[in-house]
Order: structure tokens, then C-alpha cells, then sequence
């Protein structure tokens, strides 16, 4: 929940407030990484990056798990004077890791997630072969000393070797793996390794889209389309698996979005919204069209505002584009108060902006105006009821129009009971409108 976010931020900064707001400014304008905050560790690195680094947060998740790897091999959260500073030794473990990560992503033609102690140690010994790293004591170092690796469980009863390991968090083993993927450079290896693993297995969801986004980076050969054009070769897709995963790698990959392929992902997104039977399928579609970032936005608003769509295709973009931030409010805006707007639409854009909540505050004027619109559906004045009501204490500057609202014996009755409980909760200064609707004997009961 945003409100339990930003008390973490807040108790993480202490007295330094203006940081803490600087990162809170900063997930609010990158979806890919609010969406990371809402996991505690994850958060915790958020937080731990920008302290270090002074409010210059990564702008995606590559660069983000990139930073904070380096940062424990570093050893940033010890005393100043124990941070390694050979970057040849932190690049060394890095080649390390990476390579252990994908040996257990396909050890026994299965993912680990738990790593056998005495395995784990006979696959990091091969992995320093040319590193120029000691083989001897490595896992303790990288375990005890860096924290990359950590012990699951206690040793009681067990030898060091009988002993499982985990990744501090699993996101860093899928990161590793994209990143050992990336790196590799025979001729169609990561594409068959994308191929083998990419149908219906989870373990593997979260890594394509990584490596979509290291592939888009120069030193990787600046390929922010590879990975969407492998998935979108697969056939048989009834059940839109490779679509909604080729999305998901958009989010990574903002360039791609402007190539024909990433249009033609974002269009059969879109189709899927409204075009099948399954909610399932349409909230997933959704879910994605949000991951893609500045591209889903650009593309869901243009469905939106196009008065030649079919009106269940865009309400459905109409709905996305309440999960999609800041960014999408102009388009939201622009069709609340067209007045050629069908009216199912406008519902739809009343609805999207009351899930935005406060950060639907720029638009505080458009929605007062329409909702003093008799000439509105009443239940799009509703839905623009509930959004005023969303924006919490932000919206008290609409009291005027929402006590007008209530007290207009001509307004429809159900628009008058969704303004009712929105001015309860504005407090002392909504009294009089209230009490004067309850003391008015004309009122409907």
C-alpha cells in the first residue's frame, strides 16, 4: 500500500525529510520501480541506494540490481575503510555469480532456488577458473563478508557442505541470470535458452524481461527489440502466454516500444483487453499494458480518444489507464469533458481517475466541472464523486461544488447519495451542508 511505502521511507530517512521526498518524487514518476517498493527488501535497497547516492536512483530494475550488487561487493554497509576498492576484483565476483546463477537455474534441468552447499562450492570453484580470484574460502566470502549469498538455516547436526544457500533474494539470482545470458556471445545461445525455458515455467517469467532490458544497453549491443522478436516467434500462443511476457519485457525496453514489433505487442495488448471472454486474461493484458511503461500509456490513450474504437474497447483502456500514474491523466482529462464523448467512456475515465487517488489532483478542476453537469450520466457524475472522494483531504477545495451538489433538489438522487459520505469525510467544515440536507423535509429519504 502506498501509505505503508511512504511510513517506511519516512522511518528510513528520519530527519532527513527532503530525501525521503525526493524518492517518493522519484517512484511516483517510474512505475517499474513502485512496483519493486512494495516489496520490503527490495524497498530496503531503494532506500539504501539513495541514501548512498544521494537521491540518484536507477531509472529500471537492471540498473538497479546492478547498482546494489555492486554496492555489497563493495561493502557499503560496512565501516568506510572496509569497502574493497579494486573494481577488477568486484567485476571478478560479479563474472562468478553470474555464472553460479545460471548453473543453478538449470542444474538437474531444474531451477534451485535452494543451493546445496557442497554443489554450490564445486560450482563456484569452476566459476573462478581465470578470474584471478582464490578458490579457497570464496563462498564464505561472498556469504559472510559480501551478503550475496546467505545460509538457509542453521547448521546444527550438518556439515558446511550439507548446508543450503539462497541469493539474498531471488530477484538477484533472476538478475544474475539475465546477466549471464546477455553476456553470452556464440551465435542463437540465449535465444534457445529463452525458447527452453520460456513456456509455462515461473522461475523463468522475471528473467526475460531483465535480460530484455540488458540487451537494450550499448555494451550489450543495444538490441531493445531481440527478445521480443524471439517470443513473438513462438507459435500456438492460444493462451496469450508469449504476448502478456513480451509486454512485460516492453517495461524494460521504452525504446522498443516505438519499433513496428513493440506496436504490434501493444495492439494485440489492447485487443486483448476487450476481445476475449476471460477476466483473467483481461486483467493480466492490463496488468502488462501498465508494465510497458511510457509506451502502454501512449498507446492505451490513443485507443481511448479514438471516437472510431468500439466503446467496450475503450472503456477497457479506459480502466488501464487509471493503474498508469501521472502520465495518463491528460488523456483521462481530455474525454471526462468531451461532451461528444458517449458516456459509458467518460464513466470509464471518471473511474481510472478515482483509482489514481491523490495523484489525480491536477485534474480537480475537470471533475468539479462535470460533476455539476446535468447534462452528465449520472453515473459518470457518480464515478466523479468517488474520485473526488479518492483524493482524500487534497479534494477539500471542491467542498463548495460537492455542498452545492448535495443540496440541488434537482440533481439525480444517486449522485446526491455518492456526494453525501465524501463530504462526511471532510470533517467539521461539511456540518452545515450536511445537517441542512437532514433537516430538509423535501430531501429523499
Amino acid at each position: 500500500e502506498r501509505g505503508q511505502v511512504e511510513g517506511f521511507i519516512t522511518d528510513w530517512f528520519g530527519s532527513d525529510v527532503k530525501a525521503g521526498r525526493g524518492l517518493l518524487a522519484h517512484l511516483d514518476r517510474s512505475l517499474a520501480l513502485s512496483g519493486l517498493a512494495r516489496v520490503p527488501l527490495l524497498l530496503s535497497f531503494l532506500c539504501w541506494v539513495a541514501r548512498e547516492r544521494k537521491n540518484a536512483v536507477p531509472e529500471s530494475r537492471v540498473d538497479l540490481y546492478e547498482t546494489v550488487l555492486h554496492m555489497l561487493l563493495q561493502g557499503h554497509w560496512r565501516p568506510e575503510e572496509q569497502w574493497e576498492q579494486d573494481e577488477q576484483r568486484i567485476n571478478a565476483k560479479l563474472d562468478v555469480l553470474e555464472a553460479v546463477a545460471l548453473y543453478f537455474a538449470r542444474w538437474q534441468r531444474q531451477w534451485w532456488d535452494l543451493l546445496p552447499g557442497g554443489e554450490l562450492g564445486r560450482a563456484l570453484r569452476r566459476a573462478a577458473g581465470g578470474t584471478g580470484l582464490p578458490k579457497d574460502g570464496l563462498l564464505i566470502g561472498l556469504s559472510v563478508h559480501d551478503g550475496v549469498l546467505v545460509k538457509a538455516g542453521a547448521a546444527v547436526g550438518l556439515a558446511d557442505t550439507q548446508v543450503p544457500y539462497l541469493f539474498l533474494h531471488k530477484t538477484l539470482h533472476e538478475y544474475l541470470v539475465a546477466r549471464a545470458l546477455a553476456r553470452m556471445t556464440a551465435q542463437g545461445e540465449w535465444q534457445a535458452v529463452v525458447r527452453e525455458h520460456c513456456w509455462f515455467e515461473p522461475d523463468w517469467e522475471e528473467v526475460f524481461p531483465l535480460l530484455a532490458g540488458l540487451l537494450a544497453k550499448r555494451q550489450h549491443g543495444g538490441q531493445p527489440a531481440a527478445v521480443l522478436e524471439v517470443l513473438r516467434r513462438e507459435s500456438d500462443d492460444a493462451f496469450h502466454a508469449m504476448l502478456l511476457l513480451a509486454g512485460r519485457c516492453l517495461g524494460e525496453t521504452p525504446d522498443a516500444g516505438g519499433m513496428p514489433i513493440g506496436q504490434h505487442v501493444l495492439n494485440d495488448l489492447i485487443q486483448l483487453l476487450s476481445g476475449t471472454r476471460s477476466a483473467t486474461e483481461r486483467t493480466k493484458a492490463a496488468r502488462v499494458l501498465v508494465q510497458a511503461g511510457p509506451s502502454g500509456i501512449t498507446a492505451v490513450a490513443a485507443v481511448l480518444q479514438n471516437p472510431s474504437a468500439k466503446s467496450s474497447l475503450r472503456m477497457a483502456a479506459g480502466r488501464a489507464l487509471g493503474a498508469m500514474g501521472p502520465g495518463a491523466l491528460p488523456a483521462l482529462t481530455t474525454v471526462l469533458q468531451d461532451t461528444t464523448t458517449i458516456s459509458g467512456v467518460r464513466w470509464a475515465a471518471a473511474e481510472a481517475l478515482g483509482a489514481m487517488g491523490p495523484a489525480a489532483l491536477p485534474a480537480l478542476p475537470v471533475l468539479t466541472a462535470v460533476l455539476q453537469d446535468p447534462t452528465v450520466n449520472s453515473n459518470a457524475r457518480k464515478a466523479v464523486a468517488q474520485a473526488l472522494g479518492a483524493m482524500g483531504p487534497a479534494a477539500l477545495p471542491a467542498l463548495p461544488v460537492l455542498t452545492a451538489v448535495l443540496q440541488d433538489p434537482t440533481t439525480n438522487s444517486n449522485v446526491r447519495k455518492a456526494v453525501a459520505p465524501i463530504l462526511g469525510a471532510m470533517g467539521p467544515a461539511a456540518l452545515p451542508a450536511l445537517t441542512a440536507v437532514v433537516q430538509d423535509p423535501t430531501a429523499h429519504s
